[in-house]
């Protein structure tokens, strides 16, 4: 097979919205992959056609090393499927569309897969008659039907296979006539009701059938589940049990449920009300309904959510985002202030963490809309910075927003109080703080005083001592002044304290 783009040769792979060109995939077929490497996670998405139309089917197989070929045919059987894409990463991927290192589409799953006999699986033959002893059919099917010319390897000797206008098809019904050639038909879903007018030999998937047993009531006719929203869904029929497979969020993050109800009859709708204990903050998606008609048996129908990736998106929580508010000054280090803003209307419980020597753990619960909490930081450098990181993984967002406050020098340094007994400067911070110092005329200075360092100011110079009434001095600061501390930072001069501008 060749493939022209463009008027250029392209091959297979290298088509689709996701290539499978530079990834560790092959597709080989329609239903058929080949995997070469290592991965923890893998993403199977396939559709298939059943009694119910088209579906969609999304599959987690285990863990793979070496060469691996997927081909799931017995989660299907016995419809006709193909395997419309695959994502692969080394660790597991934790939901449906979560982020994986390889996404590649199946070309296949395109015009050059849609054969004939994988959309419309069943064939029924129909021959006999002569010119003078015209036979007259009708039937109707549950899926779609068409004419064929091709009654493939069946033991119809001297007979034609034509395709006549005088054979009718309107929907799902059809009308038709033999009169010594054949009749062949192709259709999806089954055959509903057969009458025919004579001694005609019927083949129905190559295999000889007598009319009577066409169209005959079986145990899955009228049975059927279709979607009617994203947490919504119709069961038509009788079933011993129907399970009920879920995913929501709960205010910790991603969840899943499974529930099974029955025995059902009639018409079931499958809701908010019989999914299983849903303690969402955004809404649930039905992934999954599968019928049995005995308990622990083998499911007689199954059909996944055919809009799943557009309904989880649906109802992933907004992403929260912190901000940084503000810092000051406290004892022995910083008080900062962060803010976060939850647009949900329900509190999520997050994780997060500090990145800094905070004296306290961030809050994990975080309350609808926007919000403040304070915190003690202790840096141990002038540089550090306090960063305030959540984790929303568990949430299915990728994004790890952060928030950062400035540099501690630029937030704060505790007090220093200037004693009237002997004078001293103390240092009462864990970390070296830089000093400026005037005490009147030129006489000025600097000093660096290490954690718990004090200094003498006694004999440094003309210093006056305050009382506590006192409010101005020739030599340096009143009360109520302030020292530059780190080039940058200023704080008061208390009351009965030495004299330093």
């Amino acid at each position: 097979m060749k493939i022209l783009l463009n008027g250029q040769r392209v091959f297979p792979d290298e088509l689709g919205d996701n290539p499978a060109a530079e990834t560790p995939v092959e597709f080989l077929d329609c239903n058929t992959a080949r995997v070469i490497g290592e991965f923890e996670g893998i993403e199977l998405n396939a559709s298939f056609w059943d009694e119910a139309g088209i579906g969609t089917e999304i599959l987690f197989p285990d863990p793979i090393s070496g060469v691996t070929i997927f081909h799931p045919v017995e989660q299907f059987e016995p419809y006709p499927f193909t395997i419309e894409s695959l994502r692969l990463d080394p660790n597991p991927i934790p939901v449906p569309g979560a982020p994986a290192l390889y996404s590649a589409d199946n070309p296949y799953a395109g015009p050059w897969c849609e054969r004939e006999a994988f959309q419309f699986p069943n064939q029924l033959v129909i021959t006999g008659g002569t010119p003078e002893d015209v036979i007259s059919y009708k039937f109707e099917v549950s899926g779609s039907v068409k004419k064929s010319a091709d009654a493939d390897d069946l033991p119809i000797q001297g007979r034609e296979v034509t395709v006549d206008k005088s054979d009718r098809i309107t929907g799902k019904r059809v009308c038709g006539s033999v009169s010594g050639e054949v009749d062949v038909y192709r259709f999806s879903g089954e055959i509903t009701d057969f009458c025919v007018d004579g001694s005609a030999t019927i083949f129905l998937n190559g295999r000889r059938v007598c009319p009577r047993e066409i169209g005959k009531p079986t145990k899955d006719r009228k049975r059927s589940i279709e979607y009617l929203d994203c947490d919504r869904a119709i069961v038509q029929g009788n079933f011993e049990q129907i399970s009920i497979d879920t995913v929501w969020f709960a205010r910790d993050g991603f969840a899943t449920s499974f529930n099974v109800i029955g025995p059902v009859r009639g018409r079931t709708i499958i809701d908010r009300s019989n999914a299983g204990d849903i303690d969402d903050i955004s809404g649930f998606v039905i992934t999954r309904l599968s019928g049995f008609d005995e308990e622990f048996g083998e499911p007689v129908i199954t059909v996944a959510n055919p809009n799943l990736e557009e309904c989880f998106q649906q109802i992933i929580p907004d992403p929260v985002q912190p901000f940084f508010e503000h810092c000051g000054p406290t004892d022995g280090g910083s008080n900062v202030t962060f803010a976060y803003d939850n647009p949900n209307n329900t509190e999520l419980i997050v994780q997060s963490e500090f990145v800094g020597n905070a004296t306290s753990e961030p809050p994990q619960t975080l309350e609808p809309g926007r919000n403040t909490f304070t915190v003690k930081w202790e840096p141990t450098t002038p540089d550090e910075r306090l960063t305030w990181r959540l984790n929303l993984e568990p949430f299915a967002i990728d994004a790890q927003p952060t928030a950062t406050s400035p540099p501690a020098a630029d937030c704060a340094t505790p007090t220093l109080n200037l004693r009237i007994d002997g004078c001293k400067l103390t240092n009462p911070t864990n970390r070296t703080v830089f000093v400026a110092f005037n005490f009147g005329g030129s006489n000025e200075g600097e000093l660096t005083l290490q954690p718990g360092e004090s200094f003498d100011f006694t004999n440094a110079g003309p210093v006056i001592e305050l009382g506590p009434a006192s409010t101005e001095s020739n030599f340096g600061a009143a009360v109520g002044e302030r020292v530059l501390i780190d080039g940058k930072k200023v704080f008061t001069v208390t009351d009965k304290q030495c004299l330093i501008a």
